[in-house]
């Protein structure tokens, strides 16, 4: 028995499948832009300011990464 999440789960596969590699790149892009607006106004922040929050954290965390890898 399947259920409904089943179904639709299996219609965007199929959805997916049928988009050129072109058109999946272009929709991953589209929904990580629409992430850092809902980010950036969640946060009250301008999508600029939001945008180089994520950068200034992603390198920090590396900086700590590469640290721990280090000792």
């Amino acid at each position: 028995m399947s259920s409904c999440g089943d179904h639709f789960k299996e219609a965007t596969r199929q959805a997916a499948a049928r988009l050129t590699v072109e058109e999946r790149i272009l929709r991953a892009l589209a929904l990580g832009q629409c992430d850092l607006e809902f980010y950036a106004t969640v946060s009250g922040q301008t999508v600029e300011q939001a945008s180089a929050s994520i950068r200034r954290r992603r390198a920090a965390e590396r900086r700590a990464a590469q640290q721990a890898w280090e000792r």
